[in-house]
């Protein structure tokens, strides 16, 4: 199967740019713009090890906000 994470997109606060970052620090996925025409982002973890992410989220005013992912 696949296994999808659904990212909400605040379409004021676009563009953003979102990198997905694993416990050891590497970025495994990113995107630096992902603008206002976009309300929801769907990122493949398919390929990726179980374990413990964390997803970056800056908008336009340079304000970020992480989250964390795991992935079983």
């Amino acid at each position: 199967g696949t296994s999808m994470l659904r990212v909400d997109i605040d379409r004021e606060r676009a563009p953003w740019g979102i990198r997905m970052v694993a416990a050891s620090g590497r970025t495994v996925w990113s995107r630096t713009r992902v603008d206002g025409n976009e309300i929801r982002l769907e990122i493949d973890m398919s390929r990726m090890n179980t374990g413990v992410y964390h997803v970056e989220m800056t908008d336009s005013k340079g304000n970020r906000t992480v989250s964390k992912v795991l992935k079983q």
